[in-house]
């Protein structure tokens, strides 16, 4: 059975889908997840709602936003790699002007979302690997 109070985000999903019978609708979709052992939420189980949420949200284009704490783990890993390259990331002007580059991102870093962070730590770790790559070059 699913452990949640509230059927929220499936409501705020199904009001995006297009069609004329609502109920109908909602009926149709949990029997099919469900594969037609019932059609009520409450009688889904956990895993059974969270496929029929992932499949709605694809087929809505929406998805719920990223959790704070997972942006806090993005924004600590770039600024590791920032430090490693020499940038002070206790002074946010420098942070700032190394994020406004427009190779690295074109924006402030307050202002990057997960994705860009994780486009950014991509660069920043490529980056650092050819400046190792190079200095190896010009030890040998």
């Amino acid at each position: 059975m699913v452990k949640t109070n509230s059927y929220s985000r499936f409501w705020t999903l199904l009001a995006k889908i297009p069609c004329s019978d609502r109920d109908g609708l909602k009926l149709q979709l949990v029997s099919s997840f469900t594969n037609g052992r019932t059609d009520s939420l409450r009688e889904m189980t956990l895993s059974e709602y969270n496929s029929m949420i992932r499949e709605m949200e694809k087929q809505t284009g929406s998805s719920r936003p990223v959790s704070y704490e997972v942006l806090k783990k993005k924004r600590s890993a770039v600024l590791h790699q920032m430090q490693l390259m020499g940038i002070d990331t206790a002074n946010w002007a420098a942070v700032d002007n190394f994020c406004l580059g427009v190779r690295i991102a074109g924006k402030k870093f307050r202002e990057l979302s997960a994705d860009d962070l994780d486009a950014v730590l991509l660069r920043i770790r490529s980056i650092r690997q050819k400046d190792m790559q190079k200095a190896k070059k010009e030890l040998n």
